[in-house]
Formats: C-alpha cells, structure tokens, sequence
C-alpha cells in the first residue's frame, strides 16, 4: 500500500511490473501474486503533474515438499532452558497443509531453516539475551550480549505469523538493549525473533 502526501490532490497511482498484479495496478493498495521474487515500484502523481516512486520487495519462497508436492516445509523449532539460558535447535520437516496453523502458533517458520540448519541437520547455539518484563503490558526491553558490533532483527509476530513489528539495528560490543512497542496489539501471546547472521533465537512474549 502507498500513501501520499505533501503533494497536491488528487493522486493517481501506477504499479509496476504490472504483468503480476491482480489487483489495483493503478491504486494505491495493489495485490500482486509473484511466481518469483519480484522488486516493485510505485510511481505517484500529484495533480500539478509531479511524481515520485517508492518500491517494494516481494521475497516469494517456495515452500512445498513431499513427493506429491502437496505437504508444506516447516522450519521446526526446539527450544530448552540451560543455565538460566535459552538453547534452539532448528531442522526441517514437511507437513500436511492442515497441520501447518498449528506450528506457525508455537513459533516454527515457514520454508527452510537458516544455512546451517538446512537438509535435515541440527543447528544449535547458545543464546546470550534477556526479555524483561515478561509478562508485560505492551513495553519491553531485549537485551542483548555480544563480543562484536553486528546487524540484528528484531521481529514481533502474532500466533497466525502476521510481522508486527521488525526492526533492522546495530548491536554494540557487551551489553545493548532495545525497546520493543506492541502497546496498540490485544493482550494475548506473541512471538518474538531475534536474528543475528544465520542464528534465530525465539521466545514467547506475554501482554497482558
């Protein structure tokens, strides 16, 4: 979806490349069902005839398996507490398409697992961080602790995988905290993702 302003009303909205959009290529929330990753762009127009574009990035994974092609890839969470510390381990299963709302609610993803997880094999690392409070009433810090400076996602979900919130930041050497707003969601569990290089990190969130 686009939204304008600053210009002049009315708009007019152009999608491009239209060839896989179904809906809306010339309004300003358009559908599109990709059979490949696809980078779109969206030219705007004011009424005095200026224009600027954004783009989105549709990422298509295919998630089938089976010999049938008829079951769905899952990349299956395993999750134990050691030392005051959470240890996940990751390894790909195909399941049947019914079964898939029931993994996605306990914080499986779907399609392959990160690199190091991939044909089956296990990958485990020690999580050094900290989600505090927990339970909460929408605000809540991740602490994290490393030795080097390094990319990190933060990403929120709900127990259907809809992303609420996704944060791209740089930790810092020892210890670096983030605060994490879902104060506008319904009180209820969510899922919250830690991601740094090829390692996910998982844990349940609580708002109350």
């Amino acid at each position: 979806m686009a939204s304008a302003s600053g210009g002049v009303a009315p708009y007019t909205y152009s999608w491009s490349p239209a060839a896989s959009i179904t809906m809306g290529a010339n309004a300003a929330m358009a559908k599109a069902n990709p059979s490949a990753s696809t980078n779109y762009i969206v030219t705007i127009t004011d009424a005095n005839g200026c224009t600027t574009t954004a783009r989105v990035y549709v990422d298509v994974v295919d998630v089938t398996c089976g010999k049938k092609g008829d079951k769905v890839l899952i990349c299956h969470k395993e999750s134990k507490r050691r030392k005051g510390q959470t240890i996940t381990s990751y390894h790909e299963i195909c399941v049947a398409k019914s079964a898939v709302a029931a993994h996605l609610k306990h914080g499986d993803n779907l399609g392959p697992c990160n690199s190091s997880a991939k044909n089956g094999g296990i990958a485990e690392a020690e999580a050094h961080y900290h989600i505090f409070p927990n339970p909460n009433r929408g605000l809540f810090t991740v602490q994290l602790h490393g030795e080097l400076a390094q990319d990190v996602q933060l990403i929120v979900r709900d127990m259907q995988g809809r992303t609420l919130v996704h944060k791209i930041e740089t930790s810092a050497v020892g210890t670096t905290e983030y605060a994490i707003d879902i104060q506008s969601y319904a009180a209820g569990v969510y899922m919250m993702q830690i991601v740094i290089g090829a390692e996910i990190y998982s844990e349940r969130i609580i708002k109350e």
